[in-house]
C-alpha cells in the first residue's frame, strides 16, 4: 500500500501529460502560430495573468467557505480539487467539475460531507450573484435608444426572475444543513450562523 501511495502522484502527472499530448494532436500548429504572431502578446499575457488571479481568488474564497462551515482542509487540498474540477468543466460537455470538488473534498474530511457540499452550493450562489450585478450594470450602461427602452423595460422582470432564484439557491443551501443535521449528527446545524 506504501508503495501505491509513492506511485500515485507519478501515475497522475502521466495520465495529465498523456491527456495534454492528446489534446495537442488535433491542434493545427501553423494556423496557431499566424494567429500568435499577429497578435499584440501583452494582451494575451495581460489575459492569462488575470485567468490566474482570477483561479487564486476563487480557490481562496473555496478554502474560507471550507473553511467557515468547519471543514478542515489545507490550501493545496482546496487548490487540488478546484483545478481538478476546472479541468472537467472544460474537457467534459457538461459541468461535473462541482461533483469532483466534492468528491475530493468530502474525503479529506468524511464526517463534513454536508458541509462541504453547501459550502460549494453557496459558491455557486455566489457566483450567479456576481453576474447578476454585472449584468445589471452592463444594462444600465446600454446607451438611450430602442435597445436601451427595450432593456430598461425588462430589467423588472430580470430582477424579479433574479430574486427568485437566489431564493432557491438559499433554500437548498440551507437544506443541506437541516439534511447534515437530521442524517448525520445531533448538533442542529444552523445555516444562518
Amino acid at each position: 500500500m506504501q508503495t501505491f501511495k509513492r506511485v500515485l502522484p507519478w501515475l497522475k502527472a502521466l495520465l495529465g501529460l498523456a491527456l495534454l499530448a492528446f489534446v495537442l494532436l488535433w491542434v493545427d500548429w501553423s494556423a496557431a502560430l499566424v494567429h500568435l504572431r499577429s497578435a499584440d502578446l501583452r494582451w494575451l499575457l495581460l489575459g492569462v495573468v488575470i485567468a490566474l488571479l482570477l483561479l487564486i481568488v476563487k480557490t481562496i474564497r473555496s478554502g474560507l467557505l471550507l473553511r467557515y462551515v468547519g471543514v478542515r482542509v489545507t490550501g493545496f487540498q482546496v487548490f487540488e480539487a478546484y483545478m481538478a474540477g476546472q479541468v472537467l468543466n472544460i474537457l467534459l460537455p457538461f459541468r461535473g467539475g462541482e461533483v469532483v470538488r466534492f468528491g475530493m473534498l468530502g474525503a479529506v474530511d468524511p464526517e463534513r460531507a454536508p458541509e462541504t457540499a453547501s459550502s460549494i452550493v453557496a459558491e455557486k450562489a455566489l457566483d450567479a450573484l456576481a453576474l447578476a450585478l454585472l449584468v445589471g450594470i452592463l444594462l444600465l450602461a446600454l446607451p438611450a435608444g430602442r435597445a436601451g427602452e427595450a432593456m430598461a423595460q425588462l430589467l423588472p422582470q430580470v430582477g424579479a426572475l433574479l430574486l427568485i432564484f437566489l431564493g432557491l439557491l438559499l433554500l437548498v443551501y440551507c437544506s443541506f444543513f437541516w439534511a447534515s443535521s437530521y442524517w448525520f449528527s445531533s448538533s442542529g446545524h444552523n445555516c444562518f450562523r
